[in-house]
């Protein structure tokens, strides 16, 4: 069970992000705690089901392509106030960009 702070902050990403019914897209990541690593991959098919079960949709592979395949990059230069590409730049995040959003959400988490 999650603390009742973990909840608050897993139900506040999903307003501030657009997380709802109707996404497309999503990632789904569980961590599991080290004493599972005996038994890692029951645990792995057994959350893998769980998701399989309770999840529409189609599994891919965690990459980079496919995540920025399906990102929303005005949306995202949007939340994290990055300024939009000047005329005749390439409207696609950058790597500077990327390590700005990583960092911020690594400091949030903390």
């Amino acid at each position: 069970m999650c603390p009742a702070a973990d909840v608050s902050k897993i139900a506040e990403s999903f307003r501030r992000f657009g997380i709802q019914d109707s996404s497309a897209h999503v990632v789904a990541i569980r961590v599991l705690p080290s004493s599972s690593f005996p038994n890692f991959s029951s645990e792995v098919e057994a959350v893998a089901g769980h998701l399989t079960e309770n999840v529409k949709g189609e599994v891919v592979p965690f990459t980079d392509e496919a995540l920025a395949s399906v990102r929303d990059d005005a949306r995202i230069r949007k939340i994290y106030r990055i300024e939009a590409p000047r005329k005749g730049e390439s409207a696609v995040l950058g790597r500077e960009a990327e390590a700005f959003v990583i960092g911020s959400m690594a400091l949030k988490g903390s």
